[in-house]
């Protein structure tokens, strides 16, 4: 499982956060920044690479990568970009169902803790 990154110039990477094979169940976490002052929701899609069938899959648009889902975040008000951070938690269950949980840290104090709303594009995970 992943999410699209950039390096330099060569965008649409797929980044893993959760290789495969790893055992379950299993989390990690992933840091986001926000794009303007004052935003009030991230969205962020997620991915899945087949690594068995395209070992050599490397970008969100390869054969092998498919989008699982977009993740929803409202975002609290008065957010710097310069300064905010917004920490995903992707945890993934024995029975493969996933959770996501979210903080958002200004200057690296927690802020909105507990009162983020997560939603999905989809109920298909």
């Amino acid at each position: 499982m992943g999410v699209a990154s950039t390096d330099g110039l060569q965008y649409n990477l797929f980044q893993t956060i959760i290789p495969a094979d790893t055992k379950l169940p299993c989390e990690a976490s992933c840091d986001f920044k926000i794009l303007e002052d004052n935003q009030r929701h991230l969205e962020i899609a997620y991915y899945e690479r087949d690594v068995k069938n395209y070992p050599l899959a490397r970008r969100i648009d390869d054969d092998g990568v498919r989008q699982v889902d977009i993740l929803k975040i409202d975002l609290p008000a008065g957010l710097k970009k310069s300064a905010a951070v917004v920490k995903i938690n992707f945890s993934v269950r024995a029975d493969l169902s996933l959770d996501f949980s979210a903080k958002v840290l200004q200057n690296g104090n927690a802020i909105g803790e507990g009162a983020l709303q997560i939603s999905k594009a989809s109920d298909l995970f």
